[in-house]
């Protein structure tokens, strides 16, 4: 059963756009062309400072902030990437647009994003500088593949693939909360807003993943 309030948002916006699916159609695919590039732009901006706090060790990568917040790239990428959580809401808007019903989970779940983001930013410290690069890595598949399926190009089959990056993800992350709350320093790492910020981080790849499979099934 569907929460009311979510009921009623989609048949507001199905009502709006029912007699034009070529608007839909072509409206999904700039949007996820959008995401796809914002994306890769992401990735390419955090690369740098990641292979830097790499090659300094794991202790390094998940338990010092350097630059990450700071420098010419990285910091603007982190600060945009906070904010297109916002516009990240158009994912639900464009799943109703195309007749799927929209459950509790997906909008509570982006919902929470948005909040968390902006409650964490800063303070998630060096714990984010995994999780974001990961986010953002995943997300150029990902829309990639949306906008592979949007010209019609066959490429299905790559669907297994993201959905097992994702489970990656998943594992990966839980050990780097486990590994940076076992090595957490309290001058780099905010432990009065460290939980919420550890929940999202482990949560997103597992959301994530029954978005896309709800995303993918035409």
């Amino acid at each position: 059963m569907q929460w009311q309030p979510i009921r009623s948002f989609e048949t507001i916006v199905r009502f709006s756009c029912c007699c034009n699916k070529e608007f839909v159609r072509d409206a999904t695919l700039m949007w996820n062309a959008m995401n796809a590039c914002f994306s890769f732009y992401f990735t390419l901006s955090l690369l740098p400072e990641f292979i830097s706090a790499a090659t300094k060790g794991w202790f390094h990568t998940i338990c010092r902030v350097d630059g990450l917040y700071t420098g010419s790239y990285s910091g603007k990428a982190m600060y945009i990437f906070t904010w297109s959580k916002v516009w990240g809401l158009g994912d639900t808007v464009l799943l109703i647009l195309r007749g799927r019903d929209i459950q509790f989970m997906h909008l509570f779940h982006h919902t929470v994003v948005v909040i968390e983001v902006f409650f964490t930013y800063l303070s998630a410290g060096s714990m984010a500088r995994l999780g974001v690069m990961m986010n953002v890595v995943m997300h150029s598949l990902m829309y990639s593949y949306f906008v592979a399926q949007d010209i019609n190009l066959k490429v299905r089959e790559l669907a297994g693939f993201i959905t097992l990056l994702q489970l990656a993800q998943f594992v990966m992350g839980c050990l780097t909360i486990l590994s940076a709350s076992w090595q957490s320093n309290e001058q780099q790492l905010s432990q009065s807003k460290e939980l919420p910020a550890q929940t999202q981080w482990s949560a997103e790849p597992v959301i994530r993943h029954l978005f896309f499979n709800q995303s993918v099934g035409k």
